[in-house]
Parts: structure tokens; C-alpha cells; sequence
């Protein structure tokens, strides 16, 4: 087993790419840890609309990610939405406040 040397933040080139580990993917903060098809993402949305997504979800015994994946998938059921096209689509940062 080789001793790795600690670097410290001070200490770190910022000109060069840091390599991962060959046993590491690369993946955005956004995807890791979360299963396939999954992303994170920050929404802003009226108090009123967050506090009854937490009683929902708690009366369902249900986390408010849960609750809300169920209620964008009765929604969506019913709904036939085309996807935007390529030339107007924006990044999702593009949306913040």
C-alpha cells in the first residue's frame, strides 16, 4: 500500500485538472449518491404550497420528495407535453431568481 501525501487546499495547482481515482466516476454533485433518472435542483415555490406538501407527506407516511414525485406523475399522466426544441433550450441555471 502507498502513503498518499495530504494536500491541502493552499497547496493545490488550479491550473491543472485534478485526475480522479480510476475507481471514482465523475459525475455532477447533482446525480451522486441518487439512483438512475434522478437529479437534484433547488425550486422556489410559495410557503402555503411547501407547508402542504409536508402535511401531505406526512400524513401519507411519505417523505415531501416522495409526495412530490406522486403528485408531477398524476399530473403529467394526464398531459401530453412536447419537449422544447433544441434551439430554444437553456441551461438550468438560466431559471434562478
Amino acid at each position: 500500500m502507498s502513503k498518499e501525501k495530504t494536500v491541502f487546499r493552499e497547496e493545490v495547482d488550479k491550473t491543472k485538472t485534478a485526475k480522479l481515482p480510476l475507481n471514482q466516476k465523475n459525475e455532477s454533485s447533482s446525480k451522486k449518491n441518487l439512483p438512475p433518472g434522478w437529479t437534484r435542483t433547488t425550486l422556489t415555490m410559495q410557503e402555503k404550497y411547501l407547508q402542504k406538501l409536508k402535511d401531505l407527506a406526512w400524513w401519507g407516511r411519505a417523505s415531501p420528495k416522495d409526495a412530490l414525485d406522486e403528485i408531477l406523475e398524476k399530473f403529467f399522466a394526464t398531459r401530453d407535453v412536447p419537449p422544447i426544441p433544441e434551439k430554444y433550450k437553456v441551461l438550468d441555471n438560466d431559471y434562478e431568481d
